[in-house]
């Protein structure tokens, strides 16, 4: 898939290129094996411009509920703590 997917990109108009460059280099810095604060907090201010610059190119019904959840993990991350459990998603109490 990752070899498909630059061959595809060199038709896209860089409008459309260029936020969907800058979330999947959000995806790769949040899921680094070494995340500092400082990151965190960076990527967390970045998230919400790439997501309205991607409502703006692509039609309302292409999103659904889960479009916000990038704009929570780094907040999330920063107050929970980091935690893996062999790929799944720990739910705590409250």
């Amino acid at each position: 898939m990752q070899c498909l997917l630059p061959s595809t990109f060199n038709y896209l108009q860089d409008q459309i290129l260029k936020p969907l460059i800058e979330l999947s280099v959000f995806f790769k810095k949040f899921s680094s094996s070494k995340l500092n604060i400082e990151n965190l907090i960076l990527i967390e201010h970045q998230i919400p411009l790439i997501i309205c610059q991607l409502e703006k190119i692509f039609p309302p019904r292409f999103f659904d509920s889960l479009e916000h959840l990038p704009m929570l993990l780094p907040y999330n991350t920063i107050v929970g703590g980091v935690f893996s459990i062999s790929g799944c998603i720990l739910l705590r109490d409250i």
